[in-house]
């Protein structure tokens, strides 16, 4: 059966996608035939479940009127349905994954990646990620991501691009200034936010350093992100009962720092995590983000922070450990070498 949908031309054609099937809604004034949307479904989307759709969205059927929220509550029903179908996928495919790969890595073995090589579909390192706590860091978590990116630039240095601007990694008290080879910075993320790895592979060395600290956009694109940061970190938020005093930095959260964070997480090979007293809820959450994609996490622990200083949730995710500065420089050699 076809669903029918009227341009103003009056042709009459399938609905191939979700999206038209959205514009249907939203720019048709025509009543349509929820049977005919169901059937349309059950014959074009592969799915032993389709029959529980249907029976979800049948007591719409018994609506005596088609107000004009009918034909939302539809859109709302598919969307939550397809939501939690995909959802569902997701964290079978990530359960049968770590299960699977439990005795398989060499957590320790710092001076080879062949392990992740073997048991990460499709593993390249074009890029990673420095995760880690910066909200509550007195330096925003720049210390120890400095470290890293020293040790990339200065001690395994690569070849910079000619017209690339200069850096200033703050080490250890001095400013080392110098065009990189490996640190994405700036507008640069911006477009790894993009582009992905098909940006930084024309400009950068492999891996390419992805540090959440150089995204200078999120500061620059809204004002009032000081501001709003100020406001959190003072605790002047604790006492209000006003609901409308978190919008802003709600705002602010949704629109840039949260999407462009995890858009990076999404499109890196690999996430380089630090963890310490001031590791908190968004390095968590990007962690979950990782495993989801089943990426390999490479965990420092800084300052003599131990493993059970996080929760066992993460354990299973972890796929190389670090637990000392010589560790990192170790394991920094390993990556700049990896496939070359």
């Amino acid at each position: 059966m076809k669903i029918k949908y009227i341009h103003k031309t009056q042709n009459i054609f399938m609905i191939q996608n979700w999206q038209q099937f959205n514009e249907s809604y939203e720019d048709s004034k025509d009543q349509k035939d929820l049977e005919a949307i169901l059937n349309y479904i059950a014959k074009n989307i592969p799915s032993s479940e389709i029959s529980n759709l249907k029976k979800d969205l049948t007591p719409l059927l018994t609506t005596e009127s088609l107000n004009e929220g009918f034909f939302s509550d539809i859109k709302d029903s598919l969307i939550k349905w397809f939501d939690e179908k995909i959802m569902n996928y997701i964290v079978n495919k990530k359960k049968r994954f770590y299960t699977e790969l439990i005795g398989k890595l060499d957590l320790f073995d710092l001076t080879t990646l062949d392990d992740i090589k073997k048991n990460f579909r499709a593993f390249e390192l074009d890029s990673i990620y420095l995760a880690g706590g910066m909200d509550k860091a007195k330096d925003v978590g720049a210390g120890w991501r400095a470290q890293v990116e020293y040790e990339f630039e200065v001690n395994n240095p690569g070849v910079p691009y000619e017209e690339m601007e200069r850096i200033t990694i703050p080490y250890h008290g001095e400013n080392i200034v110098l065009k990189p080879a490996y640190v994405v910075d700036g507008e640069h993320l911006a477009q790894f936010v993009d582009e992905g790895n098909n940006y930084t592979l024309k400009y950068y060395d492999r891996p390419a350093i992805l540090n959440p600290v150089r995204k200078e956009m999120d500061r620059t694109k809204n004002p009032n992100f000081g501001k709003e940061m100020g406001k959190f970190k003072s605790g002047e938020y604790e006492g209000t009962k006003d609901p409308r005093q978190f919008d802003e930095i709600s705002r602010i959260f949704s629109q840039t720092i949260e999407p462009e964070d995890e858009l990076i997480v999404n499109k890196c090979d690999a996430v380089f995590v630090g963890f310490n007293e001031v590791t908190s809820g968004g390095t968590f959450g990007e962690l979950q983000q990782t495993s989801f994609l089943n990426k390999p996490i490479f965990a420092w622990y800084i300052d003599g922070w131990k493993i059970s200083g996080h929760s066992p949730w993460n354990l299973p995710h972890v796929s190389k450990i670090m637990r000392t500065d010589e560790d990192m420089k170790l394991f920094v050699k390993t990556m700049v070498n990896f496939e070359k």
